[in-house]
């Protein structure tokens, strides 16, 4: 048979002798696939092709013949140590990167061959970054034989101390910093996993390795079906509602009556400036009129089996997930409609899909004399009319959100009031993310003085000079609210996706920073989060 290799026969070490079929493959195609009896090996030319071939040879001696089997021993051991359920998909690929690692240690311990060198043979620096924290733990444990030294990990009886290839070493280091980002709890259990398994190494070891590991991604457990409500319970949320309309009707009636009639909104500013007198930003309050839907979307409280909050007595009989676990269903998002990021109706519902109860707010430049005089609302003299300079309207809050119709007419394309949508974003739940590409300019902070004293002439030089006091207030608010910025809409989308994703403690942009558009002083300050 073509690429047959006789010297490779794996029906000699296994317990119950079959037919193989042995196929010739590049090192980093080398595989056993242990159910249909396939072994893809190289040729024996280098010490890591030899390398190789041992470690496929001890999977055929020493792993089981279907990994799946172990499933419900993993699950049972999930089980008895009282862990939360877990995802049966996620225990499977970390049982199967606990076994190569379990057979590095084999292949040393029993059969006294180091097999490090055939995995730092492949190019890791063409492995693209992780984006996936179960991914970046399958690439620790297949790496952590050779890499373990890199992050401190001494092994009593390992192999001697050596160097492991730097790109597999920058590669190891990056999956081990995503773990640790997404929860710093992982890695000392993936490490005291691994010790255990070294010292007892063992189908059931790599089974409760197994269970300890999958337990820090645990399923959602449904809610138990809930009794048919009384009469008077139906009855008293039917009162509840006609009282919360009867509010809303009240707060438009003092409003003017009208669904979107703006206010002033005068912000303080950072210096105590008589800023009032001339800052003027319009608010328009969208979801006034919108009644609350009756879904509960603003839940906190996911069920599950540990924990010291007793929230769900009731589930007691059913699956004695009794206890809870908080997530996060709102936070404040304010956006730049001046037109750079984009915005549509479609990102509002993209948004709220993912966080239902969150606030959203739009802002830009905004002119009363882009309006016909009829157009400008009874409360407003043409002199009051004349002082407005930007809007911001507010689409979602509280689980109520309305349609996002697009630009208003006297849109100026402009920023405008920057400063003054971020005082109001600090009012807003955390956490409090500004969609932004931070090129903050207009309104009447330009051409002001700014607040630190480092800019000297230095705006001047690189045409800051203007938006030098909105670059310091919008940076002040930032840090005092803890307000952080997002690039883009595709960003945005993936950290309420719970992703890890790059965002921003000031509003200086990274790539005109890098070409030295901003002072020396003054950074970007990004930070890798995940919500």
């Amino acid at each position: 048979m073509a690429g047959r290799d006789e010297l490779f026969l794996p029906q000699l070490v296994e317990d119950r002798p079959a037919s193989w079929q042995v196929e010739e493959v590049d090192l980093r195609n080398s595989s056993v696939d242990m159910v249909g009896r396939h072994a893809r090996v190289p040729r024996a030319h280098t010490e890591a092709q030899a390398q190789a071939r041992l470690h496929e040879m001890c999977h055929v001696k020493e792993s089981p013949r279907d990994i799946k089997a172990h499933l419900p021993k993993i699950m049972a051991h999930a089980s008895n140590m009282g862990l939360p359920p877990i995802d049966t998909v996620i225990a499977l690929r970390l049982a199967k990167m606990l076994e190569e690692n379990r057979i590095d240690w084999l292949l040393w311990k029993k059969y006294g061959e180091d097999d490090r060198a055939a995995r730092e043979s492949l190019d890791w620096s063409k492995m693209p970054a992780p984006d996936d924290v179960v991914y970046a733990v399958e690439m620790v444990l297949q790496l952590a034989w050779s890499c373990w030294p890199t992050v401190g990990v001494v092994l009593p009886d390992g192999p001697p101390p050596r160097s492991p290839d730097p790109s597999m070493a920058a590669f190891f280091v990056m999956c081990w910093n995503a773990v640790h980002y997404h929860n710093s709890d992982i890695l000392p259990a993936l490490v005291r996993a691994c010790y255990r398994m070294y010292e007892t190494p063992t189908h059931d070891a790599r089974d409760k390795a197994s269970a300890e590991l999958a337990s820090f991604f645990p399923v959602s457990v449904p809610d138990a079906p809930q009794p048919p409500k009384k009469e008077e319970q139906r009855q008293a949320e039917k009162e509840a509602e006609a009282e919360e309309e009867a509010r809303d009707t009240a707060r438009k009636a003092e409003e003017g009556g009208e669904t979107e009639d703006p206010e002033i909104l005068d912000p303080a500013d950072l210096d105590g400036e008589a800023a009032a007198a001339d800052a003027r930003a319009e608010l328009h309050d969208h979801t006034l009129g919108i009644r609350r839907p009756s879904l509960r979307i603003a839940r906190r409280d996911v069920p599950q089996f540990t924990g010291t909050r007793l929230v769900f007595p009731h589930r007691y009989m059913v699956d004695k997930a009794i206890f809870s676990r908080r997530v996060l269903t709102e936070g404040g998002i304010m956006v730049d409609g001046s037109g750079s990021m984009s915005w549509k109706h479609e990102d509002l519902k993209a948004v709220l899909d993912l966080m239902p109860a969150v606030w959203v707010g739009l802002y830009s430049g905004f002119n009363y004399d882009r309006m016909r005089t009829a157009q400008i609302p009874a409360k407003y003299t043409q002199a009051q009319a004349n002082q407005i300079i930007g809007r911001i309207c507010v689409l979602a809050k509280n689980g109520r959100f309305a349609k996002y119709e697009g630009r208003e007419q006297g849109h100026t394309a402009g920023n405008e009031v920057d400063v003054e949508a971020l005082h109001l974003l600090a009012k807003w739940p955390e956490p409090r993310l500004w969609l932004s590409d931070g090129m903050v300019t207009g309104g009447v902070y330009m051409g002001r003085k700014p607040l630190d004293p480092a800019w000297g002439s230095a705006g001047g030089k690189r045409g800051l000079g203007l938006t030098a006091a909105i670059i310091d207030r919008t940076n002040a608010i930032m840090k005092r609210a803890r307000i952080l910025r997002v690039e883009t809409k595709e960003d945005m989308l993936k950290l309420l996706k719970r992703q890890r994703v790059t965002v921003y403690r000031s509003c200086i942009n990274a790539v005109k920073h890098a070409n030295g558009v901003y002072p020396a002083f003054l950074k970007p300050e990004p930070v890798v989060i995940q919500l």
